[in-house]
């Protein structure tokens, strides 16, 4: 997937602040954006807004302290890739 100037110059703007603010800056994930956008495009095509995709499987994409709290306090969820399946 092409990373698009908006969200080059989003990214870019987001971590200026960061980093003016003493934390670390962000990256860009293309796999994460690519899942990103596919979930948002079944969203608007399929008229319904929820963490939850057409498979009926949920998504959390968290930073790595959050990881590592879920991995220790939610053995229910799963790590898959650069996102946590909730299994409920």
């Amino acid at each position: 997937m092409e990373e698009h100037p908006f969200i080059i110059k989003v990214v870019y703007l987001t971590n200026q602040f960061r980093i003016a603010n003493g934390i670390s800056p962000l990256s860009i994930d293309l796999n994460l954006q690519k899942a990103t956008q596919q979930h948002s495009e079944n969203m608007g095509n399929l008229d319904f807004f929820s963490h939850t995709g057409i498979d009926n499987r949920t998504y959390l994409f968290v930073g790595e302290n959050e990881k590592n709290n879920i991995l220790a306090n939610f053995p229910q969820f799963q790590l898959e890739g650069v996102a946590f399946e909730v299994i409920i």
